[in-house]
């Protein structure tokens, strides 16, 4: 959603002002500085695993990503995981890829949250349960 602010910019430029409302779009860094939109990683999760995943949750830490994943009914097997971290591994390179099963993700605030930023994830839980 935009709309257009009367007035001159404080810049000094001549252009009409812009503003745009929406949700932000959290990039991952690589170590090679290549951004990746978060939500890449959410949906190769999603178009391989959609049925087997209830939820998710993409942690960012330095130089890997952390994946919690919710199951949906059994827990993923050795084979399901290590597909999906070779399939997350293939689009961020040099990091690191971490699958681990939870049964639940904490939310943040009052809602779920499906990227957490690097920024973010030194000050919360790292999971409320791990699966048996």
């Amino acid at each position: 959603i935009g709309r257009l602010i009367p007035g001159p910019c404080t810049c000094g430029s001549t252009l009409s002002i812009l503003e745009i409302k929406g949700r932000p779009i959290e990039f991952i860094k690589t170590p090679s500085g290549t951004l990746i939109a978060g939500h890449e990683i959410g949906t190769v999760i999603l178009d391989r695993f959609f049925l087997r995943v209830r939820q998710y949750q993409i942690r960012e830490e330095e130089n890997s990503l952390r994946i919690l994943i919710v199951p949906q009914g059994a827990s993923l097997t050795e084979k399901e995981s290590a597909e999906l971290s070779a399939l997350i591994q293939g689009r961020v390179g040099l990091m690191s890829v971490i699958v681990q099963q939870v049964r639940d993700i904490p939310r943040i605030g009052n809602k779920f949250v499906r990227f957490v930023p690097k920024s973010t994830t030194t000050s919360l839980p790292l999971h409320s349960s791990e699966t048996p």
